[in-house]
C-alpha cells in the first residue's frame, strides 16, 4: 500500500507531500522534509486531531492532511487552532488592509464548515439590529452612497441576481439559431417575462427582512436559513447567515446561491426555446409558469455554498403539460 499525504508540523509554517507505504516510513520521510531532528512521538490528522497508529494508517486516503508532533506537542483538531488564532481577527482587519483582503477571499472560496465558522468569528460584533449608513458605516463599505440603509442595499442585491437570469436567458436565445418566426415569438417571450419582473418589482423583496407583505426569505431581524441541496428537502447541516449583522457577513452572502431546481440553462431556457418552436394557432405560451420557473421561490432555493450541487439535475423536468395557454 502507498498513500499520498500532506504532512505539516505543530507549528505548521511548512506543509510537505510524503508518499509513505508504512506508518514507520511517513515519520521518516515527514521528519527529513520538515527538517524535525527531535523523534516524532505521534501522528494525528489535521481536521480534528484523530490519532494515527499503524492500523489506522492503513485506511488513510490520498490526500488526507496529518500533524506530526514531538515531546511536549499537542494537537487536537483544525477547530481549536482556529479559535484560538482568530479571536483578534476583527481588529486585525481594521487595521491592515492585505489581512481584510486576504479573509474576504477566504470567506469567498473556502466552502467547508470553517469557512462557516470563519464568519462567526468575525461577526462576533452583531450590529443587525441598526439599518441605516449613518449608524453603522462599516457595513456599508464598497456600496454605492445612494443605498442609505442596509434593506435598500439587501433589495438590490436580489434585483440584480434576478437581472441576471434574465439576461442569461435572452443570451441563451440570442445564440440558438432559430427562424425569424420563432426568434420573434421568444423575443416577445422575454419582453413578457421582463415586463412581469417589473410589476413586480424584480422579486426584490426575497432579500428584504421588512416587506410589508412578509415576502422575504429571511426572518424579521434578518437571517436567512439554508433550504437545502435541490434534491433535498431542507439543509441538514443547518446552514444560516445574517447579512444584515455585519460587512464580512454581507460578502459571505454573496456566496450563497439562488439555485434553480429545475435548471435554468439546462432544462428552463431551452425549453422555452421548443415551446416557442412548437407553438401552434390559437394557442400562446404560458409566460406564467415560465416566469415561474425563472424567478420564483417556485423553483428557487436559497443555499449555502456547501449546499450548492453543481451537477446536472437530472430527474428536474419542466412539465410539458404547461407550455401553452389558449390564445386570448
Amino acid at each position: 500500500m502507498v498513500v499520498a499525504l500532506k504532512v505539516t508540523d505543530a507549528n505548521r509554517k511548512a506543509r510537505v507531500g510524503v508518499v509513505a507505504r508504512t506508518f514507520s516510513d511517513l515519520k521518516k520521510k515527514a521528519a527529513v522534509k520538515l527538517k524535525i531532528k527531535a523523534n516524532i512521538v505521534q501522528v494525528v490528522e489535521e481536521k480534528d486531531g484523530t490519532v494515527i497508529d499503524e492500523e489506522y494508517f492503513k485506511t488513510l486516503k490520498n490526500h488526507t492532511a496529518v500533524v506530526v508532533l514531538k515531546i511536549g506537542e499537542k494537537w487536537s483538531g483544525f477547530l481549536p487552532y482556529v479559535l484560538d488564532t482568530l479571536l483578534g481577527l476583527p481588529k486585525l482587519m481594521k487595521r491592515d488592509v492585505s489581512i481584510k483582503t486576504q479573509v474576504e477571499q477566504l470567506l469567498l472560496d473556502n466552502e467547508s464548515v470553517y469557512g462557516g465558522l470563519l464568519s462567526k468569528m468575525i461577526d462576533s460584533d452583531d450590529k443587525s439590529s441598526l439599518s441605516t449608513r449613518q449608524k453603522d458605516p462599516d457595513w456599508f463599505e464598497n456600496t454605492e452612497s445612494r443605498f442609505r440603509t442596509k434593506e435598500d442595499y439587501m433589495v438590490e442585491n436580489a434585483k440584480r441576481r434576478i437581472r441576471g437570469y434574465l439576461k442569461e436567458a435572452k443570451k441563451i436565445i440570442q445564440k440558438s439559431s432559430k427562424t425569424k418566426r420563432v426568434q420573434n415569438t421568444l423575443y416577445i417571450a422575454l419582453d413578457d417575462l421582463r415586463d412581469e419582473l417589473k410589476v413586480n418589482d424584480y422579486q426584490g423583496y426575497y432579500f428584504s427582512r421588512s416587506d410589508p407583505e412578509g415576502r422575504g426569505l429571511c426572518k424579521s431581524n434578518g437571517l436567512f436559513i439554508c433550504m437545502g441541496p435541490f434534491d433535498q428537502p431542507n439543509c441538514t447541516n443547518s446552514h444560516t447567515i445574517n447579512p444584515y449583522s455585519s460587512y464580512s457577513s454581507r460578502v459571505r452572502f454573496s456566496t450563497w446561491n439562488l439555485d434553480h431546481i429545475i435548471e435554468k440553462s439546462r432544462q428552463v431556457v431551452p425549453e422555452l426555446i421548443k415551446a416557442a418552436e412548437g407553438l401552434k394557432p390559437g394557442k400562446e405560451i404560458n409566460i406564467g409558469y415560465f416566469y415561474k420557473l425563472l424567478f420564483t421561490v417556485d423553483n428557487l432555493k436559497l443555499v449555502d455554498i456547501v449546499c450548492h450541487k453543481k451537477g446536472i439535475h437530472s430527474k428536474c423536468k419542466c412539465d410539458t403539460s404547461k407550455f401553452y395557454i389558449k390564445d386570448s
